[in-house]
């Protein structure tokens, strides 16, 4: 199952602060992250906070807790916050632009990977 909409409109995209230029590279990267590891697991750990920005659109930001799985069965957890803008067209709202970031993220990744060398 991919993150993103059949309909997706990517210009650039980032991962792990990679640039992607095309929504296809960008599913290639996250395809071999998520195809590299058991599982992910992510729950919001607070309080929504949206704004309205206009009649349609609209900001969003939550802080979240996650938990990645290795192959080996080792849990690794961690925490972020993601931001989100949205804006309303004929079929209801859509993420326009979404940004996570991992507290630790390098740690986290030494945990699920091992040290880079």
């Amino acid at each position: 199952m991919s993150a993103f909409a059949p309909d997706s409109d990517l210009h650039p995209g980032v991962w792990n602060g990679v640039a992607q230029p095309t929504i296809e590279t960008l599913r290639a990267t996250a395809d071999t992250f998520y195809g590299a590891i058991a599982g992910l697991e992510t729950h919001p750990s607070g309080e929504i906070r949206a704004i309205a920005l206009g009649p349609d659109a609209a900001a969003a930001e939550v802080p979240f807790t996650f938990t990645i799985t290795t192959k080996s069965g080792k849990r690794v957890p961690g925490q972020g916050v993601a931001a989100a803008l949205l804006r309303k067209g004929v079929g209801g709202w859509k993420i326009i632009h979404l940004h996570e970031s991992e507290q630790h993220f390098d740690e986290v990744m030494g945990q699920v990977f091992g040290a880079r060398r």
